[in-house]
């Protein structure tokens, strides 16, 4: 099931539509849609009209009140600072995070609580090798706002913040285990997990959570990162495998070329 979304022109307002699609017929499963006077509604309509969807598709009552949370709070009222962060997080993906960093600028500048968006300063920051106070500000940044966060994203700055901020691996690693507890199948816990227990000398489990990873959310990013966790742990052929998928998906970026010459030496 793949859940798709739409905001049209309706008159003087918009139509907020969402609909549930089955992925091998295209038949739809659950639908529900508003009507919004302004663009100022939007985010908060989002929310509201995605919670009845949920509901529709079965889920229990006593998980709708806990993951529930107004969108406008959980995000930003800021349609501009959203879309600016997403497109953000397309250029990190892609293994663009010079790129990523600018939006993320601009994304602060159009709300300075987008807690999201100073988690994401942070992880450009650390990807173009900028260690130093910089990131550390952004992640505890994110931090003190995590009550604006839903519970996903909550976890995972806390996790950034104990590993990243404080070097805290313990209550890093009990964070993550946590998380996974409650979304067993989340990219971001996954790749962070892999990341800590490497860091314990887990090298083998790191790999195997890497190509997990990578295999949930294929990207020039994660592919890169499975193939480095795979050379650290010995496993050539497997981070040859991931190499060689990345070329067929036509991924491109600075890591899958690093890790490429890695494997090569």
């Amino acid at each position: 099931m793949v859940v798709s979304d739409s905001i049209a022109d309706a008159g003087n307002g918009y139509r907020l539509e969402i609909r549930a699609l089955d992925c091998n017929t295209g038949a739809t499963l659950a639908e529900e849609d508003t009507e919004i006077s302004t663009r100022d509604q939007v985010v908060h309509e989002l929310g509201v009209t995605a919670a009845r969807l949920r509901k529709q598709l079965g889920e229990p009552a006593e998980s709708l009140a806990r993951f529930n949370q107004p969108l406008e709070r959980a995000t930003s009222v800021s349609l501009e600072a959203l879309a600016t962060g997403a497109e953000g997080t397309k250029f990190f993906l892609a293994g663009n995070p010079q790129a990523a960093l600018s939006l993320y600028q601009r994304g602060i500048e159009l709300d300075p609580n987008l807690a999201l968006t100073y988690e994401g300063i942070g992880a450009a920051n650390e990807a173009l090798g900028h260690f130093d106070l910089v990131a550390a500000a952004a992640w505890t940044r994110a931090y003190q706002l995590r009550d604006r966060l839903m519970e996903k994203d909550k976890l995972n700055i806390e996790y950034v913040y104990f590993c990243d901020v404080q070097g805290d691996l313990d209550k890093a690693q009990s964070v993550l285990v946590r998380a996974l507890d409650l979304f067993p199948r989340d990219v971001i816990v996954h790749n962070n997990l892999s990341y800590v227990v490497a860091r314990h000398g887990q090298l083998d489990r790191a790999a195997d959570l890497a190509d997990k990873t990578a295999r949930l959310e294929p990207s020039a990013l994660y592919f890169g990162w499975a193939a480095e966790h795979n050379i650290d742990a010995n496993r050539f052929n497997e981070a040859r495998s991931w190499l060689d998928q990345g070329k067929a998906f036509n991924f491109n970026s600075l890591d899958l070329r690093i890790q490429g010459l890695r494997l090569a030496f």
